[in-house]
């Protein structure tokens, strides 16, 4: 990646934290999905090359990533505390334990957009707050919308961030 694309990578990320962090209430977002209405398949083709899969529960989330994918998420709360992965099904997901919190890092992915479904965005939560939400690792063309990603539903404050990038 040159400095160029890493600088606005960086941009457009610090813009998206903006309306992300610990749960905060009240939080504005645009709605990523217009009409709110997706055809009831599981996975359709999106252009040549992305696949778009729909999603009610963290693990159809964590079970759908990969590259080449749209995943939107319904409505509703995603806990990654009551994600599972003993035998490590997903070659592009890696969960660590991080003095009890679940710390959800995605590896090795091309363009893959994470949508929240309706008009208010879709919470992405992590409990207790020991540990990042989201590290991504080694990817490129990364979309995330309509989301509202922190520590646990209560106001408190975090020891780790939210999202964490690594080339």
């Amino acid at each position: 990646m040159t400095r160029y694309k890493a600088i606005i990578l960086l941009i457009c990320i610090a813009a998206a934290l903006m309306f992300t962090g610990c749960a905060r209430k009240g939080t504005p977002a645009a709605p990523a999905v217009q009409d709110g209405n997706i055809p009831g398949d599981d996975a359709q083709v999106i252009g040549e090359t992305q696949k778009r899969i729909e999603v009610g529960t963290v693990q159809e989330f964590y079970e759908a990533i990969g590259p080449d994918r749209e995943i939107v998420l319904q409505p509703g709360v995603y806990l990654l505390s009551e994600l599972k992965d003993e035998k490590e099904t997903n070659p592009h997901v890696l969960l660590f334990n991080r003095l009890g919190d679940v710390e959800l890092t995605i590896q090795g992915v091309e363009n893959l957009s994470i949508a929240g479904l309706g008009e208010k965005p879709v919470e992405f939560l992590s409990q207790p707050r020991n540990a990042n939400i989201m590290v991504f690792n080694e990817v490129k063309g990364i979309k995330l919308s309509n989301l509202r990603i922190g520590h646990s539903p209560e106001k408190s404050i975090c020891s780790e961030g939210v999202l964490k990038l690594n080339s």
